[in-house]
């Protein structure tokens, strides 16, 4: 088969004239990114050891997994089933070891562990919408995301989902790079990215099927011949499986299901088809960032709607 730097780049060739209709100057571009990011910084650590008050269980016994792990040697594989039926991703334990190997193990250490999490991931984000939209569409989604009152609670409470952004931009991220360099290690680090999600929230597990389809989606718009990129692609899924393998032993045990279960459309939808289930998850998020809230106690916004009508719309609608 022909060499990898072979593939055709037509996406480049595309997008270069819209491009440069939309570009701006590496300075201006660097103090935009910086400025955004710094707004992002204030707002998930000013009064951090004060906003929010106390420590949630779920917060709390990832540090305490994360201490087991740093001094008695604990070393996770599976999900860890705690007696109040939380579900907890082993990766969330690791994380946590190693910032405590470096901070002290406090409650605002393990808030800031969030944050920092949450911080990591904006280059990615913003790495990602540049490769595909252009630098001016890329700061506008990290302007959305920096002063977002849904991300900034769930980084600032060390949320067992703090490290979702990373894991699923970083795929993304180094998966377009990998497709318009034809560097192998980014197709490597792309799936490094996809595997150590399934170690993370449950959130990201329909991720997989996803990327397949925009692969799929990419290489016929690309007109990147299948008998070119399945020898990477092939070694890539050998990772992917190798690297995942204990959590499909353990989700071959207990399934899919998780105590949040009753919060799926799946689960609602469990027995009978209606497109009122459909719409009522939807209908129940946009409420949530428009006008509700999160009923969730834990997070001290019950209602208290997450963003203003403006924002909240331009999340809703995905923008």
């Amino acid at each position: 088969h022909r060499d990898l730097h072979s593939f055709p780049t037509r996406r480049s060739s595309d997008l270069s004239s819209g491009a440069e209709k939309t570009s701006l100057s590496r300075v201006k571009e660097t103090i935009l990114f910086s400025l955004i990011f710094i707004e992002g910084l204030l707002f998930r650590f000013v009064k951090l050891g004060q906003i929010p008050a106390g420590l949630n269980s779920d917060a709390g016994n990832m540090g305490w997994g994360a201490l087991r792990v740093l001094h008695e040697g604990w070393l996770p594989l599976f999900r860890d089933i705690h007696a109040n039926f939380i579900i907890f991703p082993p990766l969330s334990y690791y994380e946590l070891a190693l910032w405590f190997h470096f901070f002290v193990p406090t409650q605002t250490s393990l808030f800031a562990c969030g944050s920092f999490l949450s911080l990591l991931s904006f280059p990615l984000i913003y790495w990602f919408f540049r490769q595909i939209a252009g630098a001016p569409v890329a700061l506008l989604t990290l302007a959305l995301l920096a002063p977002m009152r849904w991300d900034i609670t769930l980084s600032r409470m060390a949320h067992p989902a703090m490290d979702l952004h990373l894991l699923l931009f970083g795929c993304l991220a180094f998966g377009y790079y990998a497709l318009e360099s034809k560097n192998q290690w980014a197709w490597y680090l792309s799936t490094f990215f996809l595997s150590l999600g399934f170690y993370g929230y449950p959130s990201i597990l329909p991720l997989a099927p996803l990327i397949a389809v925009l692969l799929a989606y990419e290489l016929k718009k690309r007109g990147i011949p299948w008998n070119e990129i399945r020898p990477i692609l092939e070694k890539c899924l050998l990772l992917f499986l190798a690297l995942s393998a204990p959590m499909w032993v353990d989700i071959s045990g207990h399934g899919f299901r998780n105590p949040r279960d009753h919060l799926s459309i799946f689960d609602k939808a469990h027995g009978g088809f209606s497109w009122l289930t459909l719409l009522e998850n939807p209908l129940r998020t946009a409420l949530m960032f428009n006008h509700r809230g999160d009923q969730w106690p834990p997070q001290n916004l019950p209602g208290h709607r997450m963003l203003d009508d403006l924002m909240g719309m331009a999340w809703v609608l995905g923008l």
